[in-house]
């Protein structure tokens, strides 16, 4: 029995140093397992980053060809080719501008967005701006940011590359889950049935509320919804478009932006609005 004893705790000795062993073994291979994951989603992330910045680039050099073509419809331009609206006339620049958006729409349509405008369906393409926390926003408060554009590599930069290299950076050693981002649902576009309308003219800057987001309205025609609409004209900030009074009052505030010279940026912030409000 003695001999027995001898054996089975020589045999818990041995089953406890594989059991360590075994251990040991598991952990590292854990380690190695996630160190190669992380390796792997890591080199991912930079290799897109790469892909974006050398396409970025390739962009930059073709825009300098579209620069050039641009600058030689603008000289070739003259009162003779300038367009009427049913408020003002379009300018040598504006028209050229026109022209532009329209070649870029050709190629690449996803580019625009669609709004109604007075005369249909216009092309808007939105310029977006970093902000410190990676969002973007339509908007910049820092005029310069308008007035000087980066290019496609720079911007792709600030917006993309840099930040896919310092998730990449974190993932590498260990301070973010080795985990690439999910594929965005598609959006719902059936869910919203377009409301009614009523074409207006605001007679200042207001803003509504649509989908939980501000809308901003600049002082002049817009077609908006009815209740928005109904809520302004209450208010004495909207006249029906289509009227001898509405008409008048677009007169003389065409007139007057003849005379103010048009600042850079968008055309209107939201401290300039009005808070429309209805019940």
């Amino acid at each position: 029995m003695r001999t027995a004893e001898e054996q089975r705790v020589a045999l818990d000795d041995a089953l406890r140093t594989l059991d360590q062993q075994v251990s040991a073994l598991t952990t590292r291979l854990s380690e190695a397992k996630d160190k190669a994951e992380r390796e792997r989603v890591a080199v991912i992330l930079e290799n897109e980053a790469h892909e974006v910045q050398k396409a970025s680039e390739a962009l930059d050099k073709s825009v300098k060809q579209f620069a050039s073509a641009y600058q030689q419809l603008r000289s070739v331009m003259s009162p003779a080719s300038c367009l009427r609206t049913p408020a003002a006339w379009l300018r040598e620049e504006e028209v050229t501008r026109v022209i532009a958006a329209e070649a870029l729409a050709g190629k690449v349509p996803t580019l625009f967005c669609e709004e109604n405008g007075e005369v249909g369906v216009i092309a808007v393409l939105r310029r977006r701006f970093a902000t410190r926390d990676g969002a973007v926003l339509f908007e910049a408060r820092d005029k310069k940011q308008w007035a000087n554009a980066a290019g496609a590599q720079k911007h792709a930069e600030l917006l993309i590359t840099k930040l896919l290299r310092a998730n990449a950076a974190a993932i590498r050693f260990g301070d973010e889950p080795a985990v690439l981002p999910p594929a965005r649902p598609e959006p719902n576009r059936n869910y919203y049935k377009h409301p009614a309308e009523r074409h207006v003219l605001f007679l200042r800057p207001v803003r509504y509320t649509r989908g939980g987001r501000p809308v901003l309205c600049n002082a002049w025609t817009t077609r908006v919804p009815v209740p928005v609409a109904d809520a302004a004209i209450k208010q004495g900030l909207a006249l029906l478009a289509d009227t001898d009074e509405a008409r008048e009052k677009m007169r003389e505030m065409s007139e007057r932006r003849r005379r103010i010279p048009q600042r850079l940026g968008p055309a209107v912030t939201i401290e300039d609005t009005v808070d429309l409000v209805w019940t």
